[in-house]
């Protein structure tokens, strides 16, 4: 039995790209097909669920913002084809390996998609000699998993999955700690707790980051309603950049493609959320107009990095986000438990 958000979790999606999608009216998985993936993908079971992990070392230095890249010559979008099935897989293992790779069991399942989406979540509870936790970056996590995809599939397309909108923090260095922790974002939820991320570290600790983070009326940060996460401030060019830069730079390992542009359409997943200043200014409690430059920014900064992406992905929500700032979308069709 797999279990969704615990380690590992599976669902496939079709694929809607630019390229298959010429024609509006391109089929959706039909019953046969669907039971065809049941099929093929039900003789994957769950890892062993983590034991006791003892405590971990200290934390990294917090990292400064990311080096700036111009434009991906590596990316590229996945093979479309009738001949077969055309889902591709989102996915993630938390309790891996000391480097955050997908198992060699993953890998037999993973390895017949050509397009892989790897969440937020990777390598979150990685352990090495004698289970002793370690620490990972989630980029790091992210790019060594690519990597074994990418060996176990040359041709596959990888995504990682980042957010376009919410900076997660509320981690602890300990995994056996499961509260959360507020030393950046007093106001933050469980569902900022989520992965092991850098830009927490600059963006919220240093006086220059705090100014790439949205602000309310008041003058404090802006925070989001669902997760109370903080919030990047796409009305500035600056902070469109530190995004599109952090990108790019996971694609810099050669083993990404493209960036999931999770919250693309804000959390209620539709276009015509993002696009009603009303509804933006209640998620990200701003007043209206601030709501409509920051909508206006965040839709920028997506069709920037598409374009930077060059052959590569920019993954949104909504499928009236294609051909605009997205070249691909994740329609969440099949749960497999």
């Amino acid at each position: 039995r797999i279990h969704y958000p615990s380690s590992p979790y599976w669902y496939a999606f079709p694929i809607r790209t630019s390229a298959d999608m010429q024609t509006r009216n391109a089929p959706f998985l039909s019953s046969a097909a669907i039971a065809a993936l049941l099929a093929m993908i039900s003789g994957h079971t769950a890892a062993a669920a983590v034991g006791d992990i003892s405590t971990s070392g200290a934390l990294p230095s917090p990292p400064s913002a990311p080096a700036s890249a111009d434009k991906c010559s590596t990316c590229r979008g996945p093979t479309h084809s009738w001949d077969t099935v055309p889902v591709s897989l989102h996915t993630c293992r938390m309790d891996t390996n000391a480097r955050g790779e997908f198992d060699p069991s993953d890998l037999e399942i993973i390895s017949r998609f050509p397009l892989v989406t790897i969440e937020k979540w990777q390598g979150g509870r990685s352990t090495g000699t004698g289970g002793r936790p370690v620490f990972l970056w989630e980029d790091e996590a992210w790019t060594n998993a690519a990597r074994g995809v990418k060996e176990a599939n040359p041709n596959a397309s990888v995504v990682v999955w980042m957010d376009t909108m919410l900076v997660y923090t509320g981690w602890n260095v300990d995994p056996s700690n499961t509260t959360v922790n507020r030393t950046l974002n007093p106001d933050a939820k469980k569902a900022c707790a989520t992965g092991h991320f850098r830009p927490a570290e600059y963006l919220e600790r240093s006086d220059g980051g705090q100014g790439l983070l949205l602000r309310n009326g008041t003058g404090h940060l802006a925070i989001e309603s669902w997760s109370y996460c903080h919030v990047y401030d796409h009305r500035r060019e600056e902070a469109r950049a530190y995004w599109k830069d952090m990108c790019l730079n996971m694609t810099s390992s050669g083993v990404v493609d493209g960036c999931g542009a999770d919250f693309s359409a804000m959390a209620a997943n539709r276009w015509s959320a993002h696009e009603s200043p009303s509804y933006v200014a209640r998620e990200l409690g701003v007043t209206p107009e601030v709501a409509a430059e920051w909508a206006k920014g965040h839709r920028l900064m997506m069709r920037e990095t598409q374009e930077a992406l060059g052959e590569g992905l920019l993954v949104g929500k909504d499928g009236a986000e294609l051909g605009d700032h997205a070249n691909a979308v994740l329609l969440r069709l099949i749960y497999i438990y």
